[in-house]
Order: C-alpha cells, then sequence, then structure tokens
C-alpha cells in the first residue's frame, strides 16, 4: 500500500506528467482539425523520455549543416537537431500543415527513401531512422540506406533495434553490419524498449 501511495504521490507532483498531459491534448485537438493519422498525437516529446536522450546524444556529435529523418511523423526529434537545415521525409502528407505550424525550422517532403533526391545538398551530417524501421524488411532498409549513399555523402546514420524481450514488433533487427558503416555508440532506451545504434561513416 505504501509502495502505490508513494507512486501516486509522485505522479501527482511530477511536472513532466501535467506537461505531457497538456501537450497530448494539444496533439488531439491538432489531429481532428488537420486529420493526420492518430497515432502521430499519442507520443508528444513529453511523454518519450527516450526523445529527450536520443537528441541530446546526436546533439554532442559533429554535426552542423544537414539532418534528415525519414519518417519523423511531427518532427519531435529533428526540430531539436542543431543543424543549419532540417529535412522531414514522411508518407503522410497530411503532416506538412500542422509541421509548419509547429516547427518552422523544418523542410517537410512528402515521400519515403527515394525522396533524398530531392534535396539540395550532397552532405548529410545525420540519417535518422527510428520508430518504423520494424515495419519493413531488413533488406528493403539497406537497399534504402545504400540508394542514399549513392547520391549524398552520409556521415552519421541514427537506427533502432527493439529488444528480444519486447513483443508486438513485426522485426528485431540488427545494424552492427552495415556496408562503409561503423558502430560508434549503442544507446538504452529509458522505456526498455529498444536500443539506438549511431554508426559513423569510415570514409568521412
Amino acid at each position: 500500500m505504501t509502495n502505490k501511495l508513494n507512486r501516486i504521490l509522485k505522479r501527482l507532483f511530477d511536472i513532466n506528467f501535467y506537461s505531457c498531459l497538456f501537450d497530448k491534448w494539444i496533439l488531439i485537438l491538432l489531429q481532428k482539425i488537420y486529420k493526420f493519422d492518430k497515432w502521430h498525437a499519442n507520443a508528444p516529446y513529453s511523454c518519450r523520455p527516450y526523445k529527450k536522450v536520443l537528441v541530446n546524444e546526436i546533439n554532442k556529435l559533429d554535426i552542423n549543416d544537414v539532418a534528415v529523418e525519414i519518417g519523423g511523423g511531427l518532427g519531435d526529434i529533428i526540430s531539436k537537431i542543431k543543424t543549419k537545415k532540417k529535412y522531414l521525409i514522411d508518407l503522410d502528407n497530411k503532416l506538412k500543415k500542422i509541421i509548419h505550424i509547429l516547427h518552422k525550422n523544418i523542410i517537410f517532403i512528402n515521400g519515403s527513401f527515394d525522396e533524398i533526391k530531392t534535396i539540395y545538398e550532397k552532405n548529410i551530417d545525420i540519417l535518422i531512422l527510428i520508430n518504423w524501421i520494424h515495419e519493413l524488411d531488413k533488406n528493403d532498409i539497406l537497399d534504402g540506406i545504400y540508394n542514399i549513399k549513392k547520391q549524398k555523402k552520409i556521415k552519421y546514420i541514427v537506427l533502432d533495434e527493439i529488444n528480444d524481450n519486447i513483443q508486438g514488433y513485426k522485426y528485431k533487427h540488427r545494424f552492427e553490419n552495415i556496408k562503409d558503416f561503423t558502430t560508434i555508440k549503442l544507446i538504452d532506451d529509458p522505456e526498455k524498449i529498444r536500443k539506438f545504434r549511431i554508426l559513423k561513416c569510415k570514409n568521412i
């Protein structure tokens, strides 16, 4: 009983809990107006500790100019990456208007891997692929990365890997061996669902 009471009291005095509730409420309201996929409204930055951990780790890297996130949803992560230009590529074109409202510093592109060709810059400081790659076959993900690499120089890549004990995911890929890249960091998710692998190109 004491432990349960402590958990309740901790929640009542946790400012993050109220920030999370408020942010969810705002996003649910915006989802009804702009009709983007509902799941985007369920995990704002304030509700998912892993996002802050990942942003902090990425911003420690030697990145300056261009960040690209594929499947970036509402832009919670890439909006906080410290580069001059930020590109968010997503299949849900209904996100375009809301991202422009939430994040003036993001350039939104509708699509997936192939739309990298529409980005003018030849160098990408960091390419972020998380929260959706467990739905695709590993070869499709690697083909996408290698096709981008033919067009652009990629300095860093961030991928997520679902932990073995977690259920409900189609795939649990591991990316230790990606041609021309080496792992420099493996970051634990505070929520214990996944790990984040940061790889650096060997030729840069």
